[in-house]
Protein backbone atom coordinates (compact mmCIF):
# COMPACT_ATOMS: atom_id res chain seq x y z
CA UNK A 1 0.00 0.00 0.00
CA UNK A 2 1.35 3.20 -1.37
CA UNK A 3 1.45 6.06 1.47
CA UNK A 4 1.22 9.61 0.29
CA UNK A 5 0.51 12.92 2.04
CA UNK A 6 -1.38 15.58 1.27
CA UNK A 7 0.47 18.81 0.32
CA UNK A 8 -1.26 21.41 2.57
CA UNK A 9 0.22 20.46 5.99
CA UNK A 10 3.62 18.01 5.32
CA UNK A 11 5.83 18.12 7.95
CA UNK A 12 5.51 21.91 8.80
CA UNK A 13 7.35 20.82 12.02
CA UNK A 14 10.39 21.40 10.19
CA UNK A 15 9.24 24.80 8.87
CA UNK A 16 10.21 27.50 10.50
CA UNK A 17 8.63 31.40 10.09
CA UNK A 18 11.39 33.96 9.72
CA UNK A 19 11.41 37.14 12.45
CA UNK A 20 8.25 35.73 14.24
CA UNK A 21 7.21 37.26 18.24
CA UNK A 22 4.07 36.74 20.01
CA UNK A 23 2.57 39.71 20.96
CA UNK A 24 2.04 38.89 24.48
CA UNK A 25 5.47 37.87 24.93
CA UNK A 26 7.30 40.43 27.39
CA UNK A 27 10.51 42.51 26.60
CA UNK A 28 11.89 42.19 30.14
CA UNK A 29 14.24 39.87 31.51
CA UNK A 30 16.49 39.76 34.70
CA UNK A 31 19.51 38.07 36.45
CA UNK A 32 21.37 37.71 39.20
CA UNK A 33 24.64 38.13 40.21
CA UNK A 34 26.83 37.05 42.73
CA UNK A 35 25.85 39.42 45.30
CA UNK A 36 22.18 38.33 45.42
CA UNK A 37 21.25 42.03 43.69
CA UNK A 38 18.77 41.46 40.81
CA UNK A 39 19.49 42.96 37.31
CA UNK A 40 16.88 43.98 34.89
CA UNK A 41 17.38 44.18 31.21
CA UNK A 42 15.10 45.56 28.14
CA UNK A 43 15.34 42.66 25.51
CA UNK A 44 14.56 45.75 22.98
CA UNK A 45 17.85 47.52 24.24
CA UNK A 46 20.07 45.31 25.73
CA UNK A 47 22.15 43.18 23.40
CA UNK A 48 22.45 39.58 23.29
CA UNK A 49 25.53 37.64 23.79
CA UNK A 50 26.73 34.35 23.39
CA UNK A 51 29.66 32.31 22.32
CA UNK A 52 29.06 29.98 19.20
CA UNK A 53 31.52 27.71 17.00
CA UNK A 54 32.49 29.88 13.65
CA UNK A 55 29.45 31.25 11.59
CA UNK A 56 29.46 31.27 8.24
CA UNK A 57 26.73 34.15 8.41
CA UNK A 58 23.62 32.17 6.33
CA UNK A 59 21.04 32.63 9.04
CA UNK A 60 18.36 31.92 6.50
CA UNK A 61 16.23 28.68 7.50
CA UNK A 62 15.89 28.15 4.00
CA UNK A 63 19.64 27.68 2.94
CA UNK A 64 21.42 27.09 6.24
CA UNK A 65 24.08 24.42 6.17
CA UNK A 66 26.43 25.33 9.22
CA UNK A 67 25.44 23.80 12.73
CA UNK A 68 26.40 27.42 14.12
CA UNK A 69 24.27 29.46 12.00
CA UNK A 70 21.33 26.93 12.42
CA UNK A 71 21.57 27.50 15.96
CA UNK A 72 21.12 31.02 15.80
CA UNK A 73 18.26 30.39 13.73
CA UNK A 74 16.62 28.15 16.57
CA UNK A 75 17.27 30.77 18.73
CA UNK A 76 15.92 33.98 16.82
CA UNK A 77 12.45 32.18 15.41
CA UNK A 78 9.87 30.20 16.17
CA UNK A 79 8.44 27.03 14.14
CA UNK A 80 5.34 25.52 13.88
CA UNK A 81 5.68 22.54 15.75
CA UNK A 82 8.20 21.91 18.75
CA UNK A 83 9.07 18.82 20.71
CA UNK A 84 8.78 18.18 24.48
CA UNK A 85 11.48 16.11 26.27
CA UNK A 86 10.13 12.75 25.60
CA UNK A 87 10.41 13.73 21.72
CA UNK A 88 6.63 13.91 21.48
CA UNK A 89 5.33 17.02 19.11
CA UNK A 90 4.30 19.88 21.24
CA UNK A 91 2.22 23.08 20.20
CA UNK A 92 -0.47 25.01 22.06
CA UNK A 93 -0.75 28.29 23.72
CA UNK A 94 1.74 27.66 26.28
CA UNK A 95 4.52 26.38 23.57
CA UNK A 96 6.85 28.55 21.94
CA UNK A 97 5.43 27.39 18.27
CA UNK A 98 2.90 28.88 15.78
CA UNK A 99 0.51 26.27 15.72
CA UNK A 100 -2.37 26.72 18.43
CA UNK A 101 -3.78 23.49 18.10
CA UNK A 102 -2.71 20.35 15.69
CA UNK A 103 -4.37 17.05 14.24
CA UNK A 104 -4.38 13.98 11.53
CA UNK A 105 -6.18 12.36 9.93
CA UNK A 106 -5.31 8.89 7.77
CA UNK A 107 -7.76 6.13 5.45
CA UNK A 108 -5.49 3.31 7.09
CA UNK A 109 -7.85 0.20 7.20
CA UNK A 110 -9.50 1.05 3.91
CA UNK A 111 -8.96 -1.51 1.42
CA UNK A 112 -7.48 -0.82 -2.08
CA UNK A 113 -6.84 2.80 -1.92
CA UNK A 114 -3.39 4.39 -1.04
CA UNK A 115 -3.20 5.40 2.12
CA UNK A 116 -3.13 8.99 2.87
CA UNK A 117 -2.80 11.49 5.59
CA UNK A 118 -4.29 14.63 6.39
CA UNK A 119 -3.01 17.03 8.38
CA UNK A 120 -4.60 20.31 10.08
CA UNK A 121 -3.32 23.20 11.46
CA UNK A 122 -4.53 26.17 13.43
CA UNK A 123 -2.56 29.00 13.69
CA UNK A 124 -2.07 31.41 16.27
CA UNK A 125 -4.01 35.13 16.17
CA UNK A 126 -1.13 36.91 18.03
CA UNK A 127 1.89 36.04 16.11
CA UNK A 128 3.88 39.01 14.44
CA UNK A 129 6.68 39.18 12.46
CA UNK A 130 9.78 41.31 13.49
CA UNK A 131 8.43 44.25 11.33
CA UNK A 132 4.61 43.45 13.54
CA UNK A 133 2.26 42.43 10.59
CA UNK A 134 0.61 39.29 11.41
CA UNK A 135 1.75 35.90 10.31
CA UNK A 136 -0.73 34.35 8.38
CA UNK A 137 -1.32 30.99 6.26
CA UNK A 138 -0.08 32.30 2.94
CA UNK A 139 2.95 32.62 4.87
CA UNK A 140 3.53 28.93 6.50
CA UNK A 141 2.33 28.19 2.18
CA UNK A 142 5.43 30.40 1.53
CA UNK A 143 7.60 27.97 3.23
CA UNK A 144 5.67 25.04 1.70
CA UNK A 145 6.52 26.90 -2.02
CA UNK A 146 10.27 27.59 -1.11
CA UNK A 147 10.95 23.78 0.13
CA UNK A 148 9.39 22.34 -2.53
CA UNK A 149 10.15 24.70 -5.72
CA UNK A 150 12.36 22.46 -8.51
CA UNK A 151 14.73 25.05 -8.30
CA UNK A 152 15.47 24.71 -4.31
CA UNK A 153 19.10 24.22 -3.52
CA UNK A 154 18.99 23.97 0.06
CA UNK A 155 20.13 21.07 2.68
CA UNK A 156 16.20 20.56 3.06
CA UNK A 157 14.60 17.41 1.79
CA UNK A 158 11.10 17.41 2.03
CA UNK A 159 10.83 17.43 -1.63
CA UNK A 160 11.62 13.70 -1.49
CA UNK A 161 8.58 12.77 0.53
CA UNK A 162 5.49 11.09 -0.76
CA UNK A 163 2.65 14.35 -1.28
CA UNK A 164 -0.04 14.13 -3.19
CA UNK A 165 0.78 15.98 -6.37
CA UNK A 166 4.06 17.05 -5.27
CA UNK A 167 5.54 15.01 -8.37
CA UNK A 168 3.53 16.97 -10.75
CA UNK A 169 4.26 19.93 -9.03
CA UNK A 170 7.88 19.89 -9.47
CA UNK A 171 7.96 18.55 -12.87
CA UNK A 172 5.17 20.83 -14.23
CA UNK A 173 2.94 17.81 -15.31
CA UNK A 174 -0.55 18.32 -15.05
CA UNK A 175 0.10 21.58 -13.37
CA UNK A 176 -1.42 23.77 -16.10
CA UNK A 177 -5.24 21.90 -15.51
CA UNK A 178 -4.24 22.21 -12.26
CA UNK A 179 -3.63 26.67 -12.49
CA UNK A 180 -6.64 26.78 -14.68
CA UNK A 181 -8.57 25.50 -12.59
CA UNK A 182 -8.08 27.55 -9.66
CA UNK A 183 -7.88 30.34 -11.92
CA UNK A 184 -11.33 29.66 -12.75
CA UNK A 185 -12.59 29.35 -8.97
CA UNK A 186 -11.13 32.45 -7.83
CA UNK A 187 -12.12 34.11 -10.89
CA UNK A 188 -16.37 32.64 -9.67
CA UNK A 189 -15.13 33.75 -6.09
CA UNK A 190 -14.27 37.00 -6.84
CA UNK A 191 -16.98 38.16 -9.45
CA UNK A 192 -19.55 37.07 -6.72
CA UNK A 193 -17.56 39.77 -4.28
CA UNK A 194 -17.35 42.43 -6.74
CA UNK A 195 -21.22 42.27 -7.47
CA UNK A 196 -21.90 42.00 -3.71
CA UNK A 197 -19.96 45.04 -3.35
CA UNK A 198 -21.86 46.85 -6.32
CA UNK A 199 -25.33 45.76 -5.05
CA UNK A 200 -24.16 46.90 -1.61
CA UNK A 201 -23.58 50.58 -2.86
CA UNK A 202 -25.93 50.36 -5.34
CA UNK A 203 -28.49 49.89 -2.05
CA UNK A 204 -26.91 52.50 -0.05
CA UNK A 205 -27.33 55.16 -2.72
CA UNK A 206 -30.84 54.35 -3.01
CA UNK A 207 -31.53 54.87 1.09
CA UNK A 208 -29.18 58.28 0.48
CA UNK A 209 -29.93 61.26 -1.38
CA UNK A 210 -27.23 63.44 0.07
CA UNK A 211 -23.49 63.08 -0.42
CA UNK A 212 -21.65 60.45 1.46
CA UNK A 213 -17.98 60.11 2.40
CA UNK A 214 -15.88 56.92 2.40
CA UNK A 215 -15.86 57.00 6.40
CA UNK A 216 -19.83 56.82 6.43
CA UNK A 217 -20.13 54.79 3.43
CA UNK A 218 -18.15 52.09 5.10
CA UNK A 219 -19.90 52.27 8.32
CA UNK A 220 -22.98 51.32 5.96
CA UNK A 221 -20.92 48.51 4.50
CA UNK A 222 -19.73 47.66 8.18
CA UNK A 223 -23.31 47.20 9.29
CA UNK A 224 -24.40 45.07 6.10
CA UNK A 225 -21.83 42.65 6.98
CA UNK A 226 -22.66 42.30 10.32
CA UNK A 227 -25.86 41.56 9.36
CA UNK A 228 -24.64 39.08 7.22
CA UNK A 229 -26.28 40.27 4.40
CA UNK A 230 -22.90 41.08 2.77
CA UNK A 231 -20.27 39.06 4.43
CA UNK A 232 -16.89 40.84 2.72
CA UNK A 233 -17.98 44.08 1.36
CA UNK A 234 -16.73 46.00 3.68
CA UNK A 235 -13.46 44.78 3.89
CA UNK A 236 -13.65 44.84 -0.15
CA UNK A 237 -14.75 48.38 -0.13
CA UNK A 238 -11.25 48.88 1.79
CA UNK A 239 -9.61 47.16 -0.79
CA UNK A 240 -11.10 49.35 -3.33
CA UNK A 241 -9.75 52.47 -2.24
CA UNK A 242 -6.38 51.91 -1.29
CA UNK A 243 -6.25 50.18 -4.58
CA UNK A 244 -7.69 53.48 -6.41
CA UNK A 245 -5.36 55.49 -4.57
CA UNK A 246 -2.37 53.47 -5.55
CA UNK A 247 -3.42 53.74 -9.51
CA UNK A 248 -3.88 57.60 -9.27
CA UNK A 249 -0.60 58.15 -7.37
CA UNK A 250 0.79 56.04 -10.11
CA UNK A 251 -0.93 57.46 -12.76
CA UNK A 252 0.32 61.02 -11.46
CA UNK A 253 3.65 60.43 -10.66
CA UNK A 254 3.73 59.18 -14.20
CA UNK A 255 2.07 62.14 -15.39
CA UNK A 256 4.98 64.67 -13.92
CA UNK A 257 6.69 66.02 -16.90
CA UNK A 258 4.51 65.45 -19.74
CA UNK A 259 2.45 68.87 -19.88
CA UNK A 260 4.44 69.57 -22.77
CA UNK A 261 4.40 66.55 -23.91
CA UNK A 262 0.81 66.62 -25.59
CA UNK A 263 -0.31 68.00 -28.85
CA UNK A 264 -3.90 68.22 -30.53
CA UNK A 265 -4.81 68.34 -33.69
CA UNK A 266 -7.84 71.98 -34.51
CA UNK A 267 -10.59 72.21 -36.09
CA UNK A 268 -8.68 73.30 -39.34
CA UNK A 269 -6.42 70.68 -39.09
CA UNK A 270 -3.46 72.27 -37.28
CA UNK A 271 -1.49 71.05 -34.52
CA UNK A 272 -1.73 73.13 -31.35
CA UNK A 273 1.56 72.57 -28.73
CA UNK A 274 1.69 73.36 -24.89
CA UNK A 275 -1.88 73.08 -24.65
CA UNK A 276 -1.05 71.99 -20.80
CA UNK A 277 0.69 73.88 -18.54
CA UNK A 278 0.92 71.51 -15.43
CA UNK A 279 1.40 67.87 -14.90
CA UNK A 280 -2.28 68.09 -13.18
CA UNK A 281 -3.94 69.32 -16.39
CA UNK A 282 -1.96 66.07 -17.93
CA UNK A 283 -3.19 64.05 -15.70
CA UNK A 284 -6.67 64.85 -15.77
CA UNK A 285 -6.56 64.43 -19.28
CA UNK A 286 -5.09 61.34 -18.88
CA UNK A 287 -7.67 60.07 -16.79
CA UNK A 288 -10.53 61.18 -18.59
CA UNK A 289 -11.47 64.13 -16.59
CA UNK A 290 -10.56 66.57 -18.77
CA UNK A 291 -11.28 66.93 -22.72
CA UNK A 292 -9.74 68.94 -25.48
CA UNK A 293 -11.91 70.80 -27.81
CA UNK A 294 -11.24 70.73 -31.32
CA UNK A 295 -13.23 74.07 -31.71
CA UNK A 296 -11.01 76.33 -29.50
Amino acid sequence: MKKNYLLSALFLSSLVLTGCSNSNTSNSSNSSNSSGSTTNYNNDTTPFVMSSAEVDGVFNPFYSTNAADSNVISLTQIGMLTNDKQGNIAYGENEATVVLDYAQESNNGVEDVDLKTTYYFVLKNDILFSNGSPLTMKDVLFNLYTYLDPVYSGSSTIYSTDIVGLSEYRTGKEGKDEQDRFESQFQIEATARIDDLKAALQEIDDEHDESLTSDQIYSYLASKSSSGVYEHVAEDFQKLLSLFKEMLETDFTNAKGSATDYSFKNEDGGTLKNVFTTDVEAFLYSEGYIQFNKKV
